[in-house]
């Protein structure tokens, strides 16, 4: 986790002017493993016959323990997306994903952490540190250690997205309609490219910074034929807020989204994850470090996650 630091580092010390002004990372909540959930999406609008490219790579832990359901390890997911300016202010978006569960060593900073600020561990330390078991009997779902670098979920999808602002260009947004599916013959969700929805978002700038809202409405394939029932409509809820300062943007971001579980503990209430994250550009280039963190429901989203970002305002 070093070149993290390394990163982080760079970030701070570079010197151009800052923009982007939503995080490049997707939802992590369990509630968004086996399927594709849109990624917040910008209210700038990407010129006219021009691309951006984005990567990015997203660590998280997690734990939960009931007496239905079991969850503990870490995932690691690779992200990227393509963004391509269209006439009369609309934009094609092509995106890819691939997450897996991971041996990545996560458990002995959450554990530290609530030590610290003493926080119940709720009989996490009793266990062995760093392993995988995501089990719900109830589902016939029962992931462990062989199971690791599995790639449980390797979504693409495809949206079409118009933008608008007002004559004053202070507010902007955007509706997209989306389309997409699951590739990978591994997943616990079938191959299947029916999934589909609608997103909106609207920006505004306040006080010193400026305000961001998506939400979003999937239709997802009915999985009848998986060992995993899931509900298929879907909706999540993103607030967010960035600053400029010291040469970077600073963002806070908190993402709601209705889980897909029925009757399954704290796995079925709604999920809340919050995400710190900045932002830093020089020429075309940005970069990008995000905290993810829980709230109200610990064990239904990560104890906590990083992720890394890179992307280019050109191709």
């Amino acid at each position: 986790m070093h070149f993290i630091l390394v990163f982080f580092t760079v970030l701070i010390l570079a010197t151009e002017a800052v923009g982007q002004s939503v995080l490049f990372v997707r939802s992590q909540t369990l509630a968004q493993f086996f399927r594709l959930p849109p990624n917040p999406h910008s209210t700038e609008i990407t010129p006219k016959m021009e691309a951006t490219y984005q990567v990015a790579k997203t660590w998280s832990n997690y734990w939960g323990y009931d007496k239905r359901f079991v969850v503990d390890g870490q995932t690691s997911e690779n992200s990227m997306q393509i963004k391509y300016g269209l006439p009369s202010h609309f934009e094609f978006v092509f995106e890819a994903h691939q997450r897996e569960f991971s041996d990545v060593a996560m458990d002995e900073i959450a554990i530290r952490f609530h030590e610290i600020f003493h926080i119940p561990q709720d009989q996490r330390t009793k266990l062995e540190t760093n392993k995988t078991q995501f089990s719900i009997p109830d589902f016939g779902l029962n992931i462990g250690e062989e199971d690791i670098g599995k790639k449980i979920s390797t979504p693409v999808g495809l949206k079409l997205v118009k933008h608008f602002q007002s004559p004053d260009e202070q507010l902007r947004w955007f509706t997209a309609i989306l389309w997409g599916g699951e590739t990978s013959s591994q997943a616990l969700r079938p191959r299947s490219f029916e999934d589909r929805g609608i997103q909106v978002g609207l920006s505004y700038p306040v006080a010193t910074g400026e305000f961001l809202a998506n939400g979003n409405y999937m239709i997802f394939k009915e999985m009848e034929d998986s060992q995993l029932y899931l509900k298929d409509r879907q909706w999540s809820l993103l607030l967010a807020y960035s600053i400029p300062y010291l040469g970077l943007r600073w963002h806070s971001q908190m993402q709601a989204t209705e889980s897909p579980f029925v009757n399954i503990g704290q796995l079925s209430e709604i999920s809340y994850e919050i995400h710190w994250g900045i932002t830093k550009i020089w020429g075309q280039w940005f970069g990008q470090f995000t905290i993810l963190e829980n709230v109200f429901w610990p064990f239904n989203t990560p104890d906590w996650g990083v992720s890394i970002a890179l992307g280019s305002h050109r191709l």
